[in-house]
């Protein structure tokens, strides 16, 4: 599986426009709407392309095809000039791209294939599925696809696991407007702290997570500069000031065994830097003051 580079720092494993579903069917410039319309319907899509001889000529919606004459040719009602997307591109990349355009649909192709019409509405579920819009970053899913790759090419990985302390008392005693406000800077802090070498997920409520390719002083050096920062978790008002524990686990082997099971290997390393977490951890939480 590939994945598309997007412009932001720690986001370079991201999924791509190839990654998605899409359903490599075109019509002729000289089909019928009412052709081109079973051949939507039965493929579940609300736009297609138009082609003839493997050159683009533009793509019809189902919106347009509603609006026109069941007999009229496709060519004649097609929208000319349509978005052209690289299959490689970022979901998250082109649905920005969609919403500074005012975009709706795109042709995903280079030049060996065709791969699918995208639209507005797709982009949005894969978002919906796999990105924190509080945050702006990826599920475990995300993490766990890059730690697979990794480990799959043989590289040594470290993961960093950040735990916010005691923060359930913290979203009982000042509300979870307040605790969200929290979870932004965190995931500021860490989004400014991480490079092209890592990925940054939230993990779970009050879970982060860092997988990284740094060796593992350099992974300790990460963790360093992370606590540093956490000064700007600092909420203007009367607040008690939010701590965190960062786990470590990996970064320990120079040689990859060759019987190694990725899967299970980064599901251990995961644990593993939780575990470390929690040890951090003091023997009882300080809560925020009553």
């Amino acid at each position: 599986m590939r994945y598309g580079l997007q412009l932001e720092r720690g986001y370079k494993y991201l999924k791509s426009l190839e990654d998605l579903r899409l359903v490599p069917v075109w019509v002729n410039p000289n089909h019928t709407v009412e052709s081109a319309l079973i051949l939507m319907k039965g493929h579940g899509l609300r736009a297609i392309a138009v082609m003839e001889r493997g050159v683009l000529l533009g793509v019809l919606t189902m919106d347009l095809s509603a609006a026109s004459a069941s007999d009229a040719l496709v060519g004649d009602v097609m929208r000319k000039k349509p978005t052209v997307l690289e299959p490689d591109e970022a979901v998250v990349k082109v649905a920005q791209q969609f919403v500074e355009e005012d975009a709706d649909v795109g042709v995903v192709m280079d030049e060996t294939r065709f791969y699918g019409v995208v639209t507005s509405n797709m982009l949005l579920r894969e978002l919906r599925r796999s990105w924190d819009t509080l945050t702006g970053l990826g599920f475990s899913d995300r993490l766990r696809e890059w730690g697979i790759e990794q480990l799959t090419a043989g590289r040594e990985i470290t993961i960093l696991f950040i735990d916010l302390d005691s923060f359930g008392e913290y979203n009982k005693k000042y509300g979870h407007p307040v605790g969200d406000r929290v979870l932004k800077r965190v995931a500021k802090l860490l989004k400014d702290s991480v490079g092209e070498s890592d990925i940054l997920v939230r993990y779970g409520g009050d879970e982060f997570a860092i997988g990284t390719l740094r060796a593992r002083a350099e992974a300790e050096d990460l963790a360093a500069s992370i606590r540093e920062g956490s000064s700007s978790l600092f909420i203007e008002g009367d607040y008690h000031p939010v701590a965190f524990t960062i786990g470590i686990a990996g970064g320990r082997r120079s040689v990859t065994r060759p019987d190694i099971h990725v899967a299970a290997t980064l599901d251990w390393l995961i644990t593993a830097a939780s575990r470390d977490a929690m040890a951090k951890k003091p023997r009882k939480d300080k809560a925020p003051p009553a």
